[in-house]
């Protein structure tokens, strides 16, 4: 890279799911967001959704889960935005369920909103410049080649199927929900990937998945990298926890 060049980076994290984030990573990805690229400050900070963990307010939740409290939920979701100061902020389906009680009616309709009201908040007060929605058509965040959203499908084609409708042609694609770590490269003319980025979340503590196969395929970390204006160049990189340890390897990078 030339001192000429135009560089934007950027780290890219989620899935912290309120009170349940695993606090050693919760302490690492702060620590790297402080850190910055290269000693600078990253240029744009992503929250790929699933901020909070919502999991009173779920469909099929438990009656143990229907009495749960959200008070530490939203409590925990808003200190790790006071933390990590995200500049755009994707919601995720879990987030998108305060949004769906807030239109309702009713006490649980009244908590709903104020949570909402919080949380528009505290992103306004932390700096956010964009907050994009749960959804299809406008759930989408690109800088250059690169597309960030939360993710709407699951399962084992989740990743190469987000990609082959989300990625530019030579771009990349970087998702959230799936909480593992995952690539898929994708079939067009001049190549493209799709980039699952892990999760913040402690997975011991999602109950509700406690029983499912997807779970052994599950990992925590996050992704960061940068996009190259003058040279149209974009590198990603990927930040995983193994053990005890958080390792930094370097996953795909335009030719």
């Amino acid at each position: 890279m030339k001192m000429s060049d135009r560089i934007e980076t950027f780290i890219a994290f989620g899935d912290n799911h309120g009170d349940i984030a695993d606090p050693e990573v919760d302490a690492a990805l702060v620590r790297h967001i402080r850190k910055g690229f290269m000693g600078k400050p990253f240029t744009h900070r992503i929250h790929l959704g699933d901020c909070f963990d919502v999991r009173a307010w779920r469909r099929g939740a438990s009656p143990a889960e229907r009495q749960d409290t959200t008070a530490r939920d939203k409590a925990a979701g808003l200190s790790f935005l006071r933390a990590t100061r995200p500049t755009i902020f994707l919601f995720g389906n879990h987030d998108d369920r305060i949004l769906q009680w807030a239109a309702g009616s009713g006490p649980e309709a009244d908590l709903a909103l104020i949570w909402k009201n919080e949380l528009m908040e505290t992103l306004r007060k932390v700096g956010c410049k964009e907050v994009l929605p749960y959804n299809r058509k406008h759930g989408k965040w690109r800088l250059g080649p690169i597309t960030f959203i939360h993710g709407f499908r699951s399962g084992k084609q989740a990743v190469r199927e987000e990609a082959r409708t989300y990625c530019t042609p030579g771009g990349c694609l970087i998702m959230g929900h799936l909480h593992r770590i995952h690539r898929e490269n994708i079939e067009k003319d001049e190549g493209a990937v799709g980039i699952s980025a892990g999760c913040i979340g402690d997975i011991d503590k999602m109950d509700y998945a406690k029983t499912t196969g997807a779970v052994l395929t599950w990992g925590q970390g996050w992704l960061y990298g940068y996009w190259n204006r003058t040279t149209g160049v974009w590198r990603v990189f990927e930040a995983f926890k193994e053990g005890m340890e958080i390792k930094v390897v370097s996953t795909y990078s335009a030719i």
